[in-house]
């Protein structure tokens, strides 16, 4: 797998360095593939970035041979500060991994949409130890949905697809598989 950070973000490349061969071994269905993380600070990127996922959305560009993981920073937070700089890096990493399940997931044929797509994405993060801060991100876009009249959800076309309600079914859907694990130890 060859996975480009065309951003200037250096917690990308730590991103890169900790879990690209967990990646690979988890989803070998992403092995032969080009991923490129690209920085659209001026929502540039045609089509417009449309997703709700604060800062990180995927995108599959089928007439390129690679794959783009879009990060934007603009998202903004109920207070107008920028939401991704309220991320911890391991809320960043779970963001990233949540990503890189919408690929392994298109690829793999898992024909989805909506939460249950979501919810496969998101069993990604929690693959590669990453379930409690995913939880913390959801959370974080929850409340900034919930609360925010100024949200970066409210200028979203196709909105309706998400709300707080599909959000609270991921968030149980990582606590289920956080209570087993942490069952088993």
């Amino acid at each position: 797998m060859n996975i480009n950070n065309k951003t200037n973000y250096k917690d990308f490349d730590e991103y890169l360095q900790i879990f690209k061969c967990v990646i690979e071994q988890g989803y070998p269905i992403l092995i032969d593939h080009t991923i490129e993380i690209y920085l659209d600070k001026y929502n540039n990127y045609d089509p417009p970035c449309t997703e709700p996922m604060v800062s990180i959305a995927m995108k599959k560009v089928t007439d390129l041979p690679f794959d783009l993981i879009i990060v934007k920073p603009d998202y903004m937070d109920k207070l107008g500060n920028s939401l991704f700089n309220s991320f911890t890096k391991e809320e960043l990493f779970a963001l990233l991994s949540h990503e890189m399940g919408h690929l392994a997931a298109y690829y793999n044929n898992q024909d989805c949409e909506g939460v249950a797509e979501e919810i496969i994405a998101d069993k990604c993060a929690y693959d590669l130890g990453l379930g409690v801060p995913m939880i913390e991100a959801i959370k974080k876009m929850k409340e900034d949905y919930n609360y925010s009249p100024n949200s970066h959800f409210n200028s979203l076309p196709g909105l309706n697809k998400y709300s707080t309600g599909e959000m609270d079914k991921r968030i149980v859907e990582l606590e289920k598989l956080t209570t087993i694990t942490d069952a088993t130890m």
